[in-house]
């Protein structure tokens, strides 16, 4: 069994870049973490209902979920992300015209320090000069149902 951390910026941003790769960890039984660090909720709908629809996606994955919601210092994200001790860590592509996509990118990379097994960087919308070496075969219907549940976006 592997423990699976997946790093993004906001609620969704993990479901669009690799949810159908997420939704195979949880069928083959590992142990999936799901880290939102810098939400931006209140400029794209009431951040209640976003927080709901992340749970429903939890749910749905049978993951764990951890938001650092608030500004807080990137030492302590990480530290906290060290925790985990993660066997395979999702983050997103660093070259990216989001700020929040960068930041997240950028955690990803302090924390794959200490991850002794697979690290994997995913597509968000608002990456660029991204070329995938590597690919999953992944339920497209599955993935579509699981992001189906942002209704709000």
């Amino acid at each position: 069994m592997d423990k699976v951390l997946c790093l993004g910026s906001h609620i969704d941003d993990l479901e669009i870049g690799s949810g159908g790769t997420l939704l195979k960890h949880r069928d083959a039984g590992d142990e999936i973490t799901l880290a939102i660090l810098k939400s931006d909720e209140n400029l794209t709908g009431d951040q209640w209902k976003r927080m709901e629809e992340q749970e429903t996606s939890c749910c749905i994955l049978s993951a764990r979920l951890l938001t650092f919601l608030s500004f807080a210092e990137i030492e302590n994200i990480v530290m906290k992300l060290d925790e985990i001790k993660p066997t395979i860590l999702y983050m997103p592509w660093p070259v990216d015209t989001h700020q929040d996509h960068s930041f997240a990118a950028k955690v990803g990379l302090a924390v794959s320090r200490n991850v002794y097994g697979t690290v994997l960087q995913y597509l968000t919308p608002t990456s660029h000069s991204y070329y995938p070496n590597y690919l999953s075969v992944i339920d497209w219907k599955a993935k579509k149902k699981l992001i189906s549940v942002f209704k709000s976006q």
